[in-house]
């Protein structure tokens, strides 16, 4: 509470700081539109709404997007995000600080092909009990059943061992 107390006044006694926090806001905004047109319109007319006196202030944040704007609004064609990946490497990061004598490469290495660490989905396995009794003796023409899929790595698991000093 005392910090929404302090954030109010500070917006109302200096209105740069007030115009600056709605802006930012507003910004997150563009990312509940429902398709890239809106997303790109939505940015494009809260661009036009930055002052001149801090304009400044968003520079790093425009020139971003106006470097990576294909990228960046490719996420309402496909909505997925680099989070995953962001996360492990930050974990990986971590572990390079505490320890000492390994690249940042080795330890990815390390993380990477660590057995148990990764998610694995088994192709099938949900249908093979129904599909079996379909399914002659020679299986071959149907597929392999148990092949492995890797999904990367499990973070749970990887913080878990790093918490207990596993790894």
């Amino acid at each position: 509470m005392e910090t929404i107390l302090r954030l109010q006044s500070w917006i109302k006694n200096f209105k740069d700081l007030g115009t600056a926090y709605q802006l930012k806001e507003q910004f997150y905004d563009t990312w509940e539109s429902k398709s890239k047109r809106e997303a790109l319109e939505r940015y494009q007319e809260w661009r036009s709404w930055i002052p001149e006196q801090i304009e400044v202030a968003f520079r790093p944040l425009t020139t971003a997007v106006s470097n990576w704007e294909k990228e960046i609004f490719a996420y309402f064609d496909h909505p997925v995000t680099n989070a995953y990946t962001e996360a492990v490497n930050g974990l990986i990061r971590i572990m390079n600080r505490l320890g000492r004598g390994y690249s940042f490469e080795v330890i990815r290495a390390k993380i990477l092909f660590t057995e148990g660490l990764t998610k694995q989905k088994v192709e099938g396995y949900r249908n093979m009990n129904r599909i079996s009794s379909y399914i002659s003796e020679d299986t071959s023409s149907y597929g392999n059943f148990d092949q492995k899929w890797d999904h990367g790595i499990d973070i749970a698991t990887l913080i878990k061992k790093i918490e207990d000093g596993d790894f």
